[in-house]
């Protein structure tokens, strides 16, 4: 593992709702990868989860894949964390779920 900036340790730190900002090539992936591992390591809330949403597939697969380098062999992110795109998120976890609500049936 690389040592980590001051700015990156802020961000394992933080607590709540956080939204990443940086540059490519800064580190943003490692450090997801390791803040997710530390809040799934400790969660106790077997009904509510860690969602990291990318936009791309290719950057949602790229924190997989640094979180599968940091966690045991074996280990595979799954219900009720997500890793993934803001798409399918919305697609598995709200449309699938609750998109019957919305529905109306014209005569």
């Amino acid at each position: 593992m690389h040592k980590l900036t001051k700015e990156q340790e802020d961000f394992l730190c933080a607590n709540g709702n956080i939204v990443l900002h940086a540059c490519p090539g800064s580190g943003k992936t490692h450090v997801v990868a390791r803040k997710m591992m530390r809040l799934i390591d400790d969660w106790n809330k077997p009904h509510s989860g860690v969602a990291v949403l990318s936009f791309t597939n290719v950057a949602s697969d790229e924190v997989e894949s640094q979180i599968k380098k940091l966690m045991p062999m074996g280990f595979e992110v799954n219900y009720p964390h997500f890793v993934g795109t803001l798409d399918s998120f919305i697609s598995s976890f709200i449309l699938l779920r609750f998109g019957y609500l919305g529905s109306t049936k014209q005569p």
